[in-house]
């Protein structure tokens, strides 16, 4: 269903009531967050339909099949530093150094973010990072670094 967006949430749950009240044939109603202005509802067609007619905030539907597959790569959490750790080389993918290899000297885990040093460059200058913003290319040797896990 296609419904207004930023309530998605508001409108899977004034659906799903509706469909409960009416006794209505609907199996389940999916919410992802990073797809804004969607619901996913699986039912009884009619039912969806009838069920829409309802609920407010509805814009239009979209009556088709959507494979378990495609919703997957939504459903999954993207690890952002998870796999990473200090003395890696990684390349930076975004940014004023997009394109620079650097070497992670520290990571923060509860601000995802990672300190590195260039590589390339000719005077060490640590720069802070979002964790997002590197791709790792090499495993490196971590033992004289120092990782702070939480903030203390």
């Amino acid at each position: 269903m296609r419904v207004r967006n930023g309530k998605e949430k508001d409108t899977a749950l004034a659906f799903k009531e509706k469909a409960e009240f009416k006794n209505r044939n609907i199996s389940s109603v999916l919410v992802i967050e990073n797809v804004g202005g969607y619901i996913f509802v699986e039912g009884n067609k009619f039912d969806i339909e009838q069920t829409c007619l309802d609920v407010p905030q509805f814009r239009a539907k979209i009556l088709g099949k959507t494979s378990l597959e495609d919703l997957n790569q939504h459903l999954e959490p993207k690890p952002t530093i998870q796999g990473i750790k200090v003395g890696d080389i990684v390349e930076i993918i975004s940014g004023p150094f997009k394109g620079s290899r650097a070497k992670i000297v520290t990571i923060t885990m509860t601000r995802e973010e990672i300190t590195v040093e260039l590589l390339d460059s000719r005077i060490t200058i640590p720069i802070v990072i979002h964790a997002d913003y590197v791709r790792k290319l090499e495993s490196g040797d971590s033992e004289n670094l120092s990782t702070s896990g939480e903030e203390k």
